[in-house]
């Protein structure tokens, strides 16, 4: 924030584009969530004990390689 301009309206443009980041990031990650803790044909139960959830594997994937990243997607979905 320091690097912007004074200007009330970058810097609140800056805010809302952070913002909408994080939403779609949340949205993907739901949605990703959603499709792995899908049952399979031979398993019974759902979530995450699914065969084919993998956190590790959820963060590769959305780029989420900052542990800071991961706090606020999972705060915003």
């Amino acid at each position: 924030m320091d690097a912007l301009p004074m200007d009330e309206s970058v810097r609140a443009g800056f805010c809302s584009q952070l913002m909408l980041y994080f939403d779609n990031l949340a949205a993907a990650f739901i949605t990703f969530v959603r499709d792995a803790s899908r049952p399979g044909i031979d398993e019974k139960e759902c979530g995450t004990r699914s065969k084919l959830f993998s956190l590790s594997e959820c963060r590769k994937f959305l780029d989420l390689t900052n542990e800071r990243f991961v706090q606020c997607c999972s705060g915003e979905s």
